[in-house]
């Protein structure tokens, strides 16, 4: 089981990217803006590395975006979240890469997993 720590680092990470594309910004961008590296702030986005709390609120300022509320927003998406188990973790690291097509396709082929399964 992953622990708590993890999964608030995995959830403010997926909040923090979407701020970033939001506001269009590339990952060498906000590095330089806030003195980290683009592959940290991916790390970040990915729940694959810890945050201080200065960086948070440095990643919130730098998109315009109140720092109480995103991590509200944090507490909230946990509190509501079914949990990571080993397989869902694994899983999100193996498909978090992938392209929006190659992502429908592999939905297509769990959802023909499951119906061939359903008609045996």
């Amino acid at each position: 089981m992953v622990t708590y720590d993890k999964q608030m680092y995995i959830v403010l990470g997926q909040h923090l990217k979407h701020l970033r594309d939001t506001k269009g910004y590339s990952l060498e961008y906000v590095g330089d803006q806030i003195g980290k590296t683009k592959k940290t702030i991916s790390r970040y986005e990915n729940g694959e590395h810890r945050m201080e709390t200065e960086t948070i609120m440095q990643l919130s300022s730098l998109y315009d975006y109140d720092y109480q509320t995103l991590m509200n927003e944090v507490q909230e998406n946990l509190n509501n979240d079914v949990s990571f188990d080993d397989f869902r973790f694994a899983l999100y690291g193996e498909v978090k890469d992938l392209s929006d097509d190659q992502k429908q396709d592999l939905l297509d082929y769990v959802k023909f997993i499951k119906s061939k399964k359903s008609h045996d």
